[in-house]
């Protein structure tokens, strides 16, 4: 038999057990039953010789019997004889000859031929002395003793190739049964192998099930639904890459091929000298996030966190962003109470608050605002970002969260036109995705509400720090 066939060593080792079992119950069955059966023959060979004795008379010196004297009782035999051995009444059991010389009260085991009886005598007391004897015979042989139970036994044994051949179907079939999903696994695994197709499942139960394999491919199915998110994410990842990094490659080159080809005209070497240091700007900007979010796939980004001062931190992320909010004239206020403290980095923390206002700006509608609100109930810290600036249509709230998605034409000004250099120049579509991993970095939660041409709300709880 080969090492992987479980199923066949299954069936196997399920019938031997059957097999032992059996012959185990039988033997206790025959040694048990044997034994008490011939206690009980004994039983009945000393209480039928003694019913016998008391049911002999003599008249004249004449031995005389009941008419309803018992002489057969459930294998045993009595018989009457003289002083000198001869059978004066009753029967003999077949097989037994009369020939063991009478020793009174005793059970004795002899041996006639091939058969083995037991016998127990009790002498006859006449008038005269001793006037012969009643003995008691019985068949050691369980057919003579109990043949109901013969029958049963000699059944029992009989049956045991049936309930083999019976184990051997049973095995078969509960294997069958319970390795049908393990067969599921395996073709659907090395149909992935060959097709390279990630969307196949097995589709056999849920996790729910009390069923180890059930419960097996469950967790197998939600393994390779993870593995296909992932490999559509990083197929998409790598296309949204090379896609954001192909246009400002372009455009340096574009710009380097133009200045070669004026060398003597300063003014148009500078404007590409000026365009080519915007879009390495932009390469140097997605590049930083993009190895951000590498770490953080990864889990190589690191926290240092640490006590900080969560409001000061809004305020300064706010100034920074002070001068880009006055070329829109849009007001940028913080309104929060002193000394609201998490267990955070402060690096990252400033990052989230400089993305979100940034975002608020960038799609803000000109003399528009953005106000950050930050409360605390010493449990929960909660931040609220709003702005009236163009809002997200609601087909789109789920996505802003996806790597490199941008609103394209969605988010406009009061006019109702698009801010094209925000929206293709500036945005990498990844400022958002990064925010929602620092907060849950944090162990916090964001959310965003947002009406079309109303304004957009942010929505972020974080722990509050506990000494």
């Amino acid at each position: 038999m080969r090492s992987g066939s479980v199923r066949r060593r299954i069936i196997l080792l399920y019938t031997l057990s059957v097999l032992l079992l059996c012959g185990a119950t039988a033997a206790f069955l025959f040694i048990v039953e044997d034994r008490l059966i011939i206690e009980e023959a004994k039983e009945n060979l000393t209480a039928l010789t003694d019913s016998a004795v008391g049911a002999i008379s003599f008249e004249n010196g004449r031995i005389v019997t009941d008419d309803h004297m018992t002489w057969y009782l459930e294998g045993t035999y009595v018989i009457i004889c003289g002083p000198d051995g001869e059978v004066l009444a009753g029967k003999l059991p077949e097989g037994f000859e009369n020939t063991p010389g009478f020793e009174p009260d005793q059970i004795r085991k002899v041996k006639n031929g091939s058969s083995t009886f037991y016998i127990y005598d009790e002498p006859l007391d006449g008038a005269e002395g001793n006037a012969g004897w009643a003995r008691g015979i019985a068949s050691e042989d369980l057919k003579e003793i109990s043949p109901m139970l013969y029958t049963m036994s000699r059944s029992f044994i009989a049956a045991i190739p049936v309930l083999i051949i019976l184990a051997l179907f049973v095995g078969w079939y509960t294997t069958r049964r319970a390795f049908a999903p393990l067969g599921r696994i395996v073709n659907t695994a090395a149909s992935i192998h060959e097709g390279a197709d990630l969307s196949q499942r097995i589709g056999i139960g849920s996790g729910d099930s009390e069923d180890e394999i059930i419960r097996t491919a469950s967790v197998f199915d939600r393994m390779l639904e993870r593995i296909q998110r992932s490999f559509i994410r990083e197929r998409q990842f790598t296309n949204d890459a090379s896609h954001e990094l192909r246009t400002p490659v372009a455009v340096i080159m574009s710009q380097s091929e133009y200045a070669l080809a004026h060398p003597d005209d300063p003014e148009v070497t500078r404007q590409a000298l000026e365009k080519i240091y915007r879009q390495s700007q932009k390469m140097s900007t997605l590049i930083s996030r993009l190895l951000f979010l590498a770490r953080a796939d990864s889990g190589r980004q690191q926290i240092q966190a640490e006590k900080m001062d969560i409001s000061l931190c809004a305020e300064e992320s706010a100034a920074m962003l002070s001068e880009a909010a006055e070329q829109k004239r849009i007001s940028v206020s913080v309104e929060a109470e002193e000394g609201i403290y998490i267990n955070g980095d402060e690096t990252l923390i400033s990052q989230m608050f400089t993305n979100l206002i940034s975002n608020g700006i960038k799609y803000g509608k000109q003399g528009g605002w953005v106000r950050v609100r930050i409360k605390s109930d010493r449990i929960r810290v909660t931040i609220r970002i709003d702005d009236n600036g163009c809002g997200i249509s609601p087909e789109e709230l789920d996505r802003i969260w996806e790597r490199f998605y941008r609103g394209e034409g969605v988010r406009s000004d009061s006019a109702g036109e698009t801010d094209s250099t925000a929206l293709n120049d500036d945005s990498t579509g990844l400022g958002l995705p990064i925010t929602k991993w620092i907060v849950e970095a944090h162990g916090g939660s964001i959310h965003v509400v947002s009406r079309p041409g109303e304004g957009t709300c942010f929505k972020i709880s974080l722990p509050a720090f506990r000494e």
